[in-house]
C-alpha cells in the first residue's frame, strides 16, 4: 500500500481525495462528498483539507 500523497492526475482542486482513493482508503467521489457535507455543517473539515494539501508530499 502507498503512504498517502496528493493525486497529480484526476485532481479537482489540489488532489487530496484522489490521493486517500490512491492509497487505498475509499473513493474519491466518496471523499468528496464527505468534505462537501461535513464542511457545509461543521466546517472545520475545511482547514484539515487545506491543511492535507499544504502537508501532503506530491505523488511523482
Amino acid at each position: 500500500m502507498a503512504g498517502l500523497q496528493l493525486a497529480k492526475e484526476d485532481k479537482i482542486i489540489f488532489g487530496v481525495c484522489k490521493g486517500l482513493e490512491n492509497s487505498r482508503r475509499g473513493s474519491a467521489f466518496l471523499w468528496r462528498i464527505i468534505f462537501i457535507v461535513s464542511t457545509c455543517t461543521l466546517g472545520f473539515p475545511f482547514l484539515i483539507y487545506i491543511g492535507l494539501a499544504l502537508f501532503l508530499p506530491k505523488s511523482k
